[in-house]
């Protein structure tokens, strides 16, 4: 035993060695293990960047990729529980905390917008994992999988030399952690027969909140047309009434309930951002600024709100020197399809050989023909591609092809055209509805009598409301004034709505005009589509059935002046917008006047399109009306009625107590009235490290100014304004200097008396040191010998004062003056620099 005992201390330091290194080395494998098992994490994240980082934009007839991060223009997004409530792009509104529901028309940009988000979330750094799928790729009949190890297939397809069970954990811990977020792509795209089946999977998959494979703690960002997903949405979202806690697809987190948004058209701003994102294709250094004026001149800003059509709209014209874009909305659409037609016939190196074997004329017939067909059969979604199969081997007779050459036609249309688009395993959709309805018109006229015919047994048909508004912009005067007067006895909010764009006789026009107003008279719950049609009808071509229907929707919407009575009549506050900046927008040619414009400002919700076309009303506005009160700083008092131009600054400055809507304010082109000067800039907005002031957010305190204009809701900013003057223009000076509370100013120092027992004890006990050490040293300073020396005794005195400014800080005694004892709380008026209404007008902007 001893021996062995000699042995082991003998080698006891190799043994120790060995120890330690095998303690290393499993230490070492267990970490390299730890990072084996992160790796499909950091693979997958590189993945989806690569797989939606970039794209390619067949309608800018762009062979390279583009970068999303760089040709992407944020979506705005409006919360539809609150009509009131502007929540900002889709990137703000999607990272709540709970599911979210996009909604948006054909081409209005959904999909790019969730590919966008996970994008950004991973260019963030943010610690979300974004999963992208397509609804119509999960509900594929050769999709069996649910959808729970459909993500672990991404995963996996991300990092192929990981194991499948790899993959699974990966998956699983997100889950746990709560870092995993379906984009959900699509939700109107799913066939009908297995509609059923995604509804389900997707029930189950929220539910599953046990083992290692937490489904239920995933948040899910989805998308679909609006009008679809208001037929399924009791299958998705609980309801207000006694249904409210039944169970649904989208189960909602604990205190994180479902939101439901809309996203909004592109505004003037974002259609000249995206513009500029592809200066350099146009040929000259102004061209999207005249681009973008050309589209105001013709009246065709309200198509290119939809990124679909601008897209097709900048690849067809953008790249010639003169902006050749058609005059009415039917000559564009005829020119953007017959271009995407003939798009890919291109010479291929250096050869004439084109890539598309068949005419573009044989492919705009069979088009014009299927769309009719297919709107008959109901078809206003996807279609079989047997369908238009079919269709084209009816109509060879009149095509310039063989008869085995007929799948090959339609294979052409469906590859190159971008016209189509998949929309599942052998189904296609048109790229846009209102290319369908356009096609669709254009072969009605083709067919004359009959066309018009068959036309008019849809007219009651809420579908069908868009083809009879293109038809009768395209046909000429003569068929098309006995149709809408024909048509104004079954349907007159129809027909007036196709008086934007026909050629109507006036007498014809005009007995519509009086129809509207019956509706308007007798059926309450039709107010917001005959205003509508109203509007659309002041857009008309003929300047007699402009004037009738200024005067009838003039006459009607001060009828309606309560902002909740529109709102109630029309159920969401879209179609209050829509009415508002018709209005609006139409004005500057109709001489609507200030008075129409002011009024029906209010009828409309928050909403950052309404600001660009207030903004261009009050530049037209007149200098000489009536102000709001006679004293500039003084309170809502008794006043004479607003002004109109008074209520358009009003609207404004609400409008942009909103961060957003203060946003797109500040990215409208400038305005220079000429009262506006420094003097009266630096009187309504007296602050130097605020905003710049040349702003529009200044210009518009001008315009207050000018006017008198006392703001009917004003935030915490216009408050202190109106009711203190002097304090207010000493905001910035008080915060600067005093940090927000008043102070006293006759003594440099001050007590803080929020301090421990202890730490007052060694305070006191180190005070009683220095004071000591001072004394000392003092006394062997003056005394006959200098013990310390001239430096010796400077350093002394150094290192006591150090001492006691430690100890008096411990005591609790601060440089500068105390807080008055009315408050250690700041004033009411800072609190202007916190505020959610207004902190924005006072902070300096980065673009500023």
């Amino acid at each position: 035993m001893g021996e062995l005992l000699d042995q082991v201390q003998a080698w006891q330091a190799v043994l120790g060695l060995l120890g330690a290194l095998v303690g290393v080395t499993g230490w070492l494998a267990a970490r390299l293990r730890s990072v084996r098992r992160g790796a499909p994490e950091p693979r997958y994240r590189a993945w989806f960047l690569r797989e939606y980082g970039s794209y390619r934009n067949p309608y800018l007839d762009a062979r390279d990729e583009l970068r999303l991060d760089r040709t992407y223009i944020p979506l705005l997004a409006t919360a539809q529980h609150d009509t009131n409530q502007v929540d900002g792009d889709v990137e703000r509104v999607a990272d709540g905390q709970g599911h979210v529901i996009l909604l948006g028309e054909a081409g209005a940009g959904k999909s790019t917008a969730l590919q966008a988000y996970g994008v950004s979330l991973l260019l963030r750094r943010t610690r979300d994992v974004p999963f992208f799928v397509p609804v119509r790729i999960l509900a594929a009949p050769w999709q069996h999988e649910p959808l729970g190890d459909y993500l672990v297939k991404l995963m996996h397809a991300a990092d192929p030399e990981g194991s499948e069970r790899e993959a699974r954990e990966t998956v699983g811990r997100l889950l746990a952690e709560r870092r995993l977020v379906v984009l959900l792509d699509g939700l109107d795209e799913v066939d009908p027969a297995r509609y059923e089946r995604v509804l389900n999977d997707i029930h189950a998959f929220t539910r599953n909140d046990s083992g290692d494979f937490p489904t239920a703690r995933a948040r899910f960002v989805v998308t679909s047309r609006r009008h679809s997903f208001l037929r399924i949405s009791r299958d998705w979202l609980p309801g207000g009434g006694p249904d409210a806690h039944r169970e649904v697809a989208l189960r909602p987190p604990a205190d994180a309930p479902t939101q439901l948004y809309a996203v909004s058209p592109l505004t003037e701003t974002q259609i000249l951002a995206y513009l500029d994102r592809f200066r350099e294709r146009f040929p000259d250094p102004d061209g999207p600024e005249r681009f973008l004026a050309e589209l105001t001149r013709l009246r065709l800003v309200e198509l290119h709100r939809n990124p679909l059509v601008l897209s097709m709209s900048v690849g067809l014209f953008a790249e010639r020197v003169q902006l050749d874009i058609p005059r009415s909305v039917a000559a564009l659409y005829q020119t953007m399809i017959a271009e995407m037609l003939d798009r890919h016939s291109f010479l291929q190196n250096d050869r004439q050989v084109a890539a598309n074997r068949f005419d573009k004329a044989d492919k705009y017939d069979v088009l014009r023909g299927f769309a009719l067909t297919a709107l008959d059969r109901g078809w206003f979604g996807a279609f079989q591609q047997d369908d238009l199969v079919r269709h084209t081997r009816i109509t060879r007779g009149r095509l310039v092809i063989a008869e085995d050459e007929v799948e090959d036609l339609a294979r052409e249309i469906f590859d190159r055209s971008g016209l189509l688009t998949p929309t599942g395993a052998g189904r296609y959709g048109f790229a846009h509805r209102s290319i369908q309805e356009h096609l669709a018109a254009e072969q009605l006229i083709l067919l004359g009598s009959a066309g018009r015919a068959r036309l008019r047994r849809h007219a009651l048909e809420q579908d069908w409301r868009q083809v009879f508004v293109y038809y009768t912009a395209m046909a000429d005067q003569a068929p098309v004034t006995p149709f809408l007067a024909g048509l104004a006895g079954v349907a007159p909010v129809l027909a007036c709505a196709c008086l934007a764009g026909a050629n109507c006789a006036d007498r014809v026009g005009a007995d519509i005009v009086a129809r509207v107003e019956q509706v308007l008279e007798r059926e309450p719950d039709r107010r917001i589509p005959a205003l509508a049609a109203l509007l659309s009808a002041m857009a008309g071509r003929r300047p007699a059935i402009r004037r009738t229907a200024r005067d009838a929707a003039f006459n009607w919407i001060t009828k309606i002046s309560e902002p909740g009575a529109i709102n109630a009549i029309g159920g969401t506050y879209e179609p209050a917008l829509e009415i508002a900046v018709t209005l609006i927008e139409e004005s500057n040619d109709l001489e609507a006047g200030d008075d129409l414009v002011s009024r029906v400002a209010e009828l409309a919700p928050n909403d950052p399109r309404l600001v660009g076309p207030l903004w261009r009303q009050l530049s037209r506005s007149p200098r000489d009306a009536r102000p709001l009160s006679t004293d500039r700083d003084s309170g809502p008092a008794a006043q004479p009625p607003p002004a109109p131009v008074a209520r358009l600054v009003d609207r404004l400055l609400r409008l942009a107590m909103d961060p957003v809507c203060f946003a797109e304010l500040q990215r409208q082109p400038p305005q220079r009235p000429p009262f506006a000067d420094d003097g009266l800039r630096r009187e309504v907005y007296p602050f130097e490290r605020g905003l710049s002031r040349d702003s529009n957010l200044v210009t518009l305190l001008c315009w207050a100014a000018e006017k008198e204009v006392t703001c009917s809701e004003p935030n915490l900013f216009l408050r202190a304004r109106y009711e203190d003057p002097e304090a207010w223009r000493r905001l910035e000076r008080d915060r600067g200097t005093a940090g927000g509370p008043h102070r006293r100013r006759r003594w440099p120092l001050h007590r803080d008396r929020n301090r421990d027992r202890d730490e007052l004890v060694v305070g006191g006990f180190l005070t009683v040191v220095a004071v000591v050490a001072f004394g000392l040293i003092g006394t062997g300073l003056v005394g006959p010998d200098n013990r310390f020396g001239p430096l010796g005794g400077a350093l002394a005195l150094l290192l006591a004062g150090a001492e006691l400014g430690i100890a008096l800080t411990m005591l609790g005694v601060r440089p500068g003056p105390a807080a008055d004892s009315a408050g250690d709380e700041p004033s009411h008026w800072s609190e202007a620099y916190t505020s959610d209404d207004s902190r924005h007008w006072l902070e300096p902007q980065p673009a500023e």
